[in-house]
């Protein structure tokens, strides 16, 4: 019930802003709508948050290097390219680079990952 007053107050007040807002507004209060569930979930499959974190730092690690690589780009070139071929660039790019800090980084999980692919399609 929390959810159906909150998230609605959030996006009338954030549309102010335009979507901009009402999307700022989603990012910044959906993970604290979810702090009390996590909690309880934690507790009750006996994890801590840091084996979470720690299951999630390659997702993370990667995404974080690929959104400085994409704003990076977007610097170097000033916004010159437009459209289609920016996207494709940025894109590629981006893929490029979280391929990279998987396999430089945690190349371990992701080689387990793979083999756990191969069984499962025996």
């Amino acid at each position: 019930l929390l959810f159906v007053v909150v998230f609605p107050t959030v996006f009338l007040i954030a549309s102010r802003w335009g979507i901009n807002g009402i999307a700022a507004g989603w990012v910044c209060f959906y993970p604290l709508m979810y702090l009390p569930i996590y909690g309880r979930v934690f507790r009750v499959i006996s994890m801590r948050p840091a084996e979470y974190m720690e299951a999630l730092w390659p997702a993370i690690s990667g995404s974080l290097t690929m959104v400085v690589v994409v704003f990076g780009l977007k610097m170097v070139t000033h916004g010159n390219w437009s459209g289609a071929p920016s996207l494709a660039i940025e894109t590629v790019c981006g893929a490029i680079t979280y391929v990279l800090v998987l396999k430089t980084f945690h190349h371990r999980r992701l080689d387990a990952l793979i083999d756990a692919i191969k069984s499962a399609r025996l």
